[in-house]
């Protein structure tokens, strides 16, 4: 297998960007429906005119806290590109800052593929690859979160000695999985490429 595989034989799905987002519009919804009910009755709990106060700001912090992020996210999205070519897999990511990796087959310790319970509703799985090119322990979860407790992110790319590629079609997040572990047979860490 000789031929150079990019992301255009196994795509990041564009409803990854969105998904997170349509579960908090959803859950938007809901909040509003219930204030709307509450202040539907002559005698209910909220007026119809606070209802109104409160619709445009809270719009504004909606549009701050959720549409930023879609943003910076479809950015992240079209400036990631990998490759898989015969001795090495290539990625490319970067907003601002461009950032470019060889990692060589034999130097992958590890290949996951993950699907979480949002990926699981709409068909999709991520890939996860650890390597030994950054030395020591990744700060990405096998999931390809980083941080911890309110501030943990998923990654698109790689974060030191991790590798993370979310929004793969499940079939597609297995078929890359098994490519990568039959490159790494036919590509062994030589002891000149082990740094030891």
């Amino acid at each position: 297998m000789n031929e150079t595989i990019t992301e255009k034989n196994y795509p990041i799905r564009i409803i990854w960007v969105f998904q997170k987002m349509l579960v908090f519009l959803i859950i938007l919804l809901i909040f509003f429906a219930v204030f709307f009910v509450l202040g539907l009755s002559r005698g209910g709990l909220i007026s119809s005119d606070y209802i109104l106060i409160l619709f445009f700001p809270f719009v504004f912090v909606f549009a701050l806290v959720f549409c930023i992020p879609l943003i910076v996210s479809l950015l992240k999205r079209s400036n990631f590109h990998y490759s898989l070519d015969e001795h090495f897999m290539t990625l490319h990511q970067g907003i601002i800052s461009k950032q470019n990796r060889n990692v060589p087959y034999g130097r992958i310790q590890e290949v996951f593929v993950h699907q979480g319970l949002l990926d699981k509703f709409f068909g999709l799985a991520s890939l996860t690859i650890q390597d030994f090119s950054q030395g020591g322990m990744s700060a990405m979860d096998v999931d390809g979160y980083v941080g911890s407790g309110r501030s943990r992110h998923e990654v698109l790319g790689f974060v030191g000695n991790g590798i993370h590629i979310p929004g793969l079609k499940k079939e597609d997040a297995e078929e890359l999985k098994a490519i990568i572990l039959q490159k790494i047979k036919e590509n062994p860490i030589e002891d000149s490429q082990s740094g030891l």
